[in-house]
């Protein structure tokens, strides 16, 4: 639903742009489980380039001062637009939820590692599963924005709006 006005092509274009960095890290993820489906793999490869030249920005400590700067200089600036800030703002949950899952298998991974099974589940299935959901979430958000909407996502959605700052 678009409840702030039109949005032009540029505004569209300026709202996708934070996924990028969202796709990256989810790429990063689900490369295990991309690769082993050809297809798919050869229409992602520029994809994945991306992804490897962004990473060192994208991942750890050093991941997080982007995210830092998109959070202070676009959500929470209200000269710019409702519609730019929420899909920053958007973007940016998405990737904490990557992070703290990443976090979450991490330490099920350090605890239950040493049994084979559970440490191949996690690494074999679970975290591209998260990577891939990250994807589907970037790519549903992006859908929306290049139709001049706003993705809805239940929680996520909630908070992207209580973090620009408007409310409901």
């Amino acid at each position: 639903m678009v409840w702030r006005g039109r949005t032009t092509i540029p505004e569209r274009l300026l709202s996708a742009l934070p996924y990028i960095l969202t796709i990256s890290v989810g790429l990063l993820f689900a490369r295990p489980l991309i690769t082993k489906i050809p297809f798919l793999y050869g229409i992602l490869a520029p994809l994945f380039a991306l992804a490897f030249a962004l990473a060192p920005f994208t991942m750890g400590f050093f991941g997080l001062i982007p995210f830092f700067i998109l959070y202070v200089a676009v959500v929470r600036n209200s000269n710019v637009l409702h519609f730019i800030r929420y899909n920053t703002a958007l973007s940016i949950l998405i990737d904490i939820a990557l992070s703290l899952a990443n976090l979450a298998l991490s330490l099920i991974l350090e605890v239950f590692g040493s049994i084979g099974s559970i440490g191949h589940l996690i690494t074999g299935v679970l975290v591209p599963s998260v990577g891939v959901a990250a994807l589907g979430c970037c790519g549903y958000a992006i859908a929306f924005v290049i139709q001049g909407k706003y993705a809805e996502m239940s929680a996520l959605s909630d908070a992207s709006y209580r973090l620009t700052g408007d409310g409901y």
